[in-house]
C-alpha cells in the first residue's frame, strides 16, 4: 500500500476530524432535542466549560476536514491473490479480548453535564460491534472521586463495552502507579490510553506542561 508514490503513514490521515461530527449529525437527525446537542450558555467551571467547548467547536464548519485522506491511498492490484474472499477476516484480539476489527473508538469527551449522552452512544456501539472504546479523560477522578460516577454508570449500563482508561502523561508522571491502576480498575477497563499531548497542555489555561520523566514512568 502506498500514498502518492511514498510509504503510507496512517498518522497523516485526518479521519478523526471527519468521523466525530458525523456522530453528532446522526444524533441531530434522529433526536434533535438530544441533550448532547444543547450548547446554550451557562455558568460552568473552567474545566467543564473547556470540555463542552470541545464538542461545540468540533461541529463548526470552519474546522471540518474536506476529506479523510483515503482518496490519496493507492491499493496495489493483486491479480492472483491465491486465497478465497471468504478466507479474509477482520477479527483480531487485544489482551485476549476478541474484537470484530482492528479499529478503535478514540476518547472524545468527559467531565461535563452533557458528556454522558455522547459516551452512551459510543458505549452502545462498542458493545454491539465488539470494538475498543477509549473513555474521556479520567484526570479529574484523581482529585474528585465523584467524577468516577460517569464511568461507573456507563459500565453498569453497558457491561460488555470494551473500555480503555484515559490519562495524560503529566498525571502519569506525578501520580503513584497505584493511583493510575485504580482508574483502570474503577471502570473495569482492559487497557489504558496515555495521551502525550504536550502542545495542548502548554497552551490551555489549566494545563500541566510537566513532561520530564515521562519515558521512565511509562516503563513502570
Amino acid at each position: 500500500m502506498r500514498r502518492n508514490g511514498s510509504a503510507w503513514n496512517p498518522a497523516t490521515l485526518t479521519g478523526r476530524a471527519v468521523i466525530q461530527p458525523e456522530l453528532f449529525q446522526r444524533i441531530r437527525a434522529t433526536s434533535p432535542n438530544h441533550p448532547c446537542l444543547d450548547f446554550s450558555p451557562e455558568p460552568l467551571p473552567q474545566f467543564e466549560a473547556r470540555k463542552q467547548d470541545h464538542l461545540r467547536l468540533a461541529l463548526e464548519d470552519a474546522v471540518q476536514a474536506k476529506d479523510n485522506g483515503l482518496d490519496r491511498i493507492e491499493l496495489l492490484h493483486e491479480a492472483l491473490p491465491d486465497l478465497d474472499f471468504s478466507d479474509i477476516r477482520l477479527e483480531t484480539t487485544f489482551r485476549s479480548c476478541r474484537l470484530s476489527s482492528p479499529l478503535i473508538v478514540s476518547s472524545m469527551t468527559a467531565g461535563h453535564g452533557r458528556s454522558y449522552a455522547v459516551n452512551r452512544v459510543l458505549a452502545e456501539f462498542s458493545s454491539r460491534r465488539r470494538m475498543l472504546m477509549g473513555v474521556g479523560s479520567q484526570r479529574r477522578q484523581l482529585t474528585d472521586p465523584a467524577a468516577a460516577h460517569e464511568w461507573t454508570r456507563l459500565r453498569t449500563d453497558f457491561p460488555d463495552a470494551l473500555l480503555l482508561g484515559n490519562i495524560g502523561i503529566a498525571q502519569l508522571i506525578e501520580r503513584p502507579v497505584d493511583d493510575i491502576r485504580a482508574l483502570v480498575e474503577s471502570i473495569e477497563a482492559i487497557g489504558l490510553f496515555v495521551h502525550v499531548n504536550a502542545l495542548q497542555e502548554a497552551v490551555q489555561p489549566e494545563g500541566t506542561p510537566r513532561f520530564r520523566g515521562g519515558l521512565i514512568k511509562l516503563e513502570k
